[in-house]
């Protein structure tokens, strides 16, 4: 073989090589744009801790199993809340006298109406939620959640006839633990306005009586202004119950064991 060929064999060769080194680095790049996309497109999971005080060991562990819903999970402190505060829809100027538990409340639904996407309490979670959340996004339903399992989880108002319509239709409707939801949906827009209105109301007793301690409700003692479920579970189940037909009871039940 002449030295003409060898060298036209040498060639031949070396741009093969080039030409499997530009596909190899091309399939890296697509490779690491699609890790890229899929990590910043992953949907979020809205968690809150209102309080300035530590958590606890268990509170830490579920806090880190919440990475199982494959969800990208954002936990909500005093020292972040300011950069997800629209400057058009501030907190309203009671909720520095709310308790923490009432804060939590008040987030949940700002960031569920605002925001949409998970929320759930910092409770151990063991499943993932990608495909309950895909199968939502790919309907016309407002949210994702889990069917109470008893009347008495219900939290009833003063209206007895829906109260009684709860009560016997308990498991059309959804719990407080966890669920994903829509943004700015007309049920998120009921229970953001309820919500207001409500806060607008009590506002002068909340401001006389602020909360004294981090899970704070109404005592004769001393007339903090809100019941227990007064600023959640009372808005919430009467507008699940209306939207029920508009929600999906698909996500796994929150573990209540040891969280706290």
């Amino acid at each position: 073989m002449n030295k003409k060929n060898i060298m036209n064999k040498k060639n031949i060769m070396n741009k093969k090589n080039i030409i499997l080194f530009v596909i190899l680095l091309l399939c890296g790049i697509l490779l690491l744009l699609f890790i890229n996309f899929k990590y910043h497109n992953k949907p979020k999971l809205y968690c809150f801790w209102t309080g300035t005080n530590n958590m606890t060991k268990n509170r830490i562990r579920n806090l880190k199993t919440l990475n199982n819903t494959g969800f990208d999970v954002i936990l909500i402190t005093p020292d972040n809340l300011t950069n997800y505060i629209l400057n058009e829809y501030p907190l309203h100027k009671g909720y520095k006298y709310l308790s923490e538990t009432h804060k939590a409340d008040y987030l949940r639904c700002y960031f569920m109406n605002f925001y949409g996407g998970g929320y759930s309490d910092i409770k151990q979670i063991n499943d993932s939620w990608l495909e309950q959340y895909e199968e939502l996004m790919d309907s016309d339903n407002l949210a994702s959640g889990y069917s109470e399992r008893s009347p008495d989880d219900i939290a009833y108002g003063n209206n007895i006839v829906l109260n009684e319509k709860m009560r016997k239709n308990y498991d059309k409707l959804i719990g407080n633990g966890c669920y994903i939801f829509k943004k700015n949906t007309p049920l998120t827009n009921e229970w953001y306005k309820q919500m207001i209105q409500l806060m607008d109301e009590k506002y002068e007793n909340l401001k006389k009586y602020p909360s004294k301690s981090p899970q704070q409700i109404y005592s004769y003692e001393y007339p903090y202004p809100f019941a227990w479920n007064e600023l959640l579970g009372k808005i919430f189940h009467p507008l699940v119950y209306k939207y029920n037909d508009k929600i999906l009871k698909n996500l796994p039940y929150v573990n209540m064991n040891n969280y706290r």
